[in-house]
């Protein structure tokens, strides 16, 4: 999974630096990558609420186990991952209304390639560095669930403060600068959608984890 997490992190460096230096790039693949990483993490989280349901169902004496020790560990990171993952989507949507979003004929329509708005969001009003904040708040959350965890998933959350194919670290602004000070809308909203589904991913370990411990 790692793997093919710096296969999309790179696919979307790659797309930047090309959406950058050439106006005339194919938006249909970033479009493409963004609509596939959305489906992939509405994917992970039904599998994921569909596990937990399917836990109502063990014998008594699992269910009372699974109560009272992995159940709240379980509904812990599902919480903490509700919370940050409605948090980028509401980033998602501030980015659409900032490029002018409209709904004709049902479908989406905003200014795909705008800069300035992205930069006005992320840079002058902060929320570049609210959402770095939020991420590493979010590592540090689920870590700090279970000590079984810990050991079992510390290199499996995003880590913002490292650079994944250097092992290099940034700062706040660091993240900023890369993300956020020339990027497009489309490749602000997929690279939002990349991190939805990095938190997807996670919860889902987690959770399955959890009620590994219990059946």
């Amino acid at each position: 999974m790692k793997t093919i997490s710096y296969l999309i992190v790179a696919i979307i460096t790659v797309s930047i630096s090309a959406c950058s230096s050439d106006p005339g790039f194919n938006l249909d693949i970033e479009k493409n990558l963004d609509r596939s990483l959305v489906m992939s993490t509405y994917d992970l989280q039904t599998q994921t609420k569909s596990l937990l349901k399917k836990m109502d169902s063990l014998p008594d004496a699992q269910t009372t186990y699974w109560k009272n020790n992995w159940q709240p560990k379980a509904m812990q990171a599902e919480q903490i991952s509700d919370s940050i993952s409605n948090y980028i989507e509401a980033l998602k949507s501030e980015v659409k209304v900032q490029a002018k979003v409209q709904m004709p004929n049902g479908a989406e329509v905003y200014d795909n390639i705008d800069r300035d708005g992205v930069r006005k969001i992320f840079d002058t009003e902060a929320k570049g560095y609210e959402l770095y904040i939020a991420l590493k708040k979010y590592n540090d959350d689920m870590q700090n669930i279970d000590s079984l965890i810990t050991n079992n998933f510390q290199h499996t959350f995003i880590d913002v403060t490292k650079i994944e194919w250097t092992g290099d670290y940034e700062t706040g602004q660091d993240f900023i600068q890369k993300n956020f000070t020339n990027t497009t809308v489309l490749e602000t909203l997929t690279l939002l959608s990349y991190y939805k589904n990095q938190i997807a991913i996670s919860e889902n370990k987690v959770v399955s984890f959890c009620v590994s411990q219990a059946t």
